[in-house]
């Protein structure tokens, strides 16, 4: 796979110190390039364990994996004041009309299917290191800086004490400064770099 630039340079890097961005970073590689496999969920409305059942595993493609990459790009060329805390949905996994879904068997896959349709059930990818289960992948940022990253569902996303507004990656423009250089932290120096 082909990691846009600004990942081809941090994946490179040797990073002496820990601090939550080169956290943010390890984790996005690990996601979308070391483990490209996730648990796919089965969550009916009715469901006594909240968590749902595996009912199959979703292998993100390279190109889905560059698509994301992508959108992180352009999230870290912007320069978001530090007042601003931001949910940003980052990639919705259309997970129903999917190929990349790989079932044990047509019968369990049917089965979901019609448990989607007709029960008002729901299928959700689960990253397994934080315990999060969605369709959507989100970044939490607290001015510049990535808080913590997550799947959630799409449709419950909500705005709590973390959050003051959730927003699609693609209208990040509309809180970013405009013409500023940050060095605050590794994404902007890498970013400076290139610029």
């Amino acid at each position: 796979m082909k990691l846009t630039p600004i990942f081809e340079s941090v994946n490179k890097q040797l990073i002496n110190e820990l601090n939550a961005t080169e956290h943010t970073i390890k984790r996005i590689m690990a996601r979308f390039v070391k483990q490209t496999y996730f648990p796919v969920i089965l969550r009916k409305k009715n469901d006594k364990d909240d968590w749902g059942r595996q009912v199959a595993t979703y292998k993100v493609t390279n190109e889905e994996s560059e698509k994301i990459f992508k959108v992180l790009d352009e999230i870290m060329d912007y320069v978001i004041p530090p007042d601003v805390r931001l949910g940003v949905k980052v990639h919705k996994f259309d997970l129903l009309s999917s190929e990349n879904i790989m079932w044990p068997n047509n019968d369990i896959k049917l089965q979901a299917l019609k448990d989607v349709i007709q029960e008002d059930a729901r299928l959700y990818i689960r990253d397994d290191e934080t315990n999060s289960t969605g369709d959507t992948f989100y970044l939490v940022l607290d001015g510049n800086n990535v808080k913590t990253m997550f799947y959630n569902r799409s449709h419950s996303m909500k705005v709590d004490y973390r959050i003051d507004e959730i927003i699609d990656a693609s209208m990040l423009f509309t809180y970013a400064k405009r013409n500023v250089k940050d060095t605050g932290n590794l994404w902007s120096i890498i970013r400076n770099k290139k610029s």
